[in-house]
């Protein structure tokens, strides 16, 4: 182990954080975060993957001021609070879930249950974590933005990235 670096316990939660808004400067920290009592309408995902949009890069860089790296991620249902357990369509200890939450980047996440979605067993974490944001703004833009209507045609220029390809599908 290399000197400076901290080993640490299983169930001690980290996050990562920023030193001097520079790429080198990220480090994991202890994340207290967790420690709190779950709120009602919360669930906690034990993170497996992390999504990088060009706004992590951004604040990792230091163009934009922001503590939470991260805002999207994917993972397994850890605890969820009693209020969701009571919900007939709420999730259960041990679903696999694509969560939309800032502060993404730690290995594990209290968010508000209805910000989850279930995900396939088939579907891999890294695959999920990459889908929130694009298929969030797709929707967002074309029913509450523009209002598209069935049978209504739009023109998608780059249609090969992530974005482009969600707002196809």
């Amino acid at each position: 182990m290399r000197s400076g670096w901290t080993k640490w316990a299983p169930r001690v939660c980290l996050w990562v954080r920023l030193g001097c808004w520079t790429l080198d400067s990220l480090h994991f920290a202890p994340d207290e975060r967790t420690a709190r009592h779950l709120e009602n309408g919360k669930v906690e995902v034990e993170v497996k993957a992390v999504g990088i949009n060009f706004k992590d890069v951004m604040m990792a860089m230091g163009q934009i001021q922001v503590d939470d790296l991260g805002c999207e991620c994917s993972g397994i249902v850890s605890a969820v609070a009693g209020d969701v357990v009571t919900d007939p369509h709420g999730l259960r200890v041990g679903d696999r879930v694509m969560c939309l939450s800032s502060g993404s980047f730690c290995t594990r996440l209290r968010l508000d249950a209805r910000l989850t979605g279930r995900i396939p067993d088939v579907m891999s974490f890294e695959t999920a974590a990459a889908l929130p944001i694009t298929h969030v703004t797709a929707y967002h833009s074309l029913h509450n933005i523009t209002r598209l209507r069935r049978g209504e045609t739009i023109l998608i220029h780059a249609a090969t990235g992530g974005l482009g390809q969600a707002f196809v599908k």
